[in-house]
């Protein structure tokens, strides 16, 4: 994945928190050439919870960014949309990720997904009613 405005590879980076901070940017744009959400359970209070975790595939690398986009939260949340359904179409079109970084915790930086665009673009609407609290 080369990064034009940067002059540089992403692969190279063992990871995307480095990548970022050694070109003195806190937020890019990339095209990667896979994505994919898995789902599991996880207890939270007790109580069974939805969790969901996005692969990104840059040339041999894996990496598992935190996602933070609200409206591609509320897609792949909403009933009725089966995870095959999202991978699919993760799949069959052009994505692109906003990639930034956390504020400094416990002496690192993390990264995560605040943007998922693609093309062509999908429809949801958002109760932002419901996000209240997270």
């Amino acid at each position: 994945m080369k990064i034009d405005d940067l002059d540089c590879d992403v692969s190279h980076a063992d990871n995307l928190e480095d990548f970022l901070i050694s070109k003195d940017r806190s937020l890019i744009l990339i095209k990667p050439e896979n994505v994919s959400i898995t789902r599991k359970l996880v207890n939270v209070s007790y109580r069974p919870y939805p969790y969901y975790k996005l692969y990104v595939k840059i040339d041999d690398f894996e990496y598992e960014p935190r996602m933070k986009d609200i409206r591609f939260l509320a897609f792949y949340n909403q009933e009725g949309n089966p995870l095959n359904d999202i991978n699919n179409l993760l799949k069959n079109r052009e994505v692109y990720l906003s990639i930034g970084l956390s504020r400094e915790f416990g002496g690192k930086y993390y990264p995560m997904v605040i943007g998922v665009h693609i093309l062509p673009d999908y429809n949801i609407d958002i109760d932002y009613k419901s996000l209240k609290g997270r």
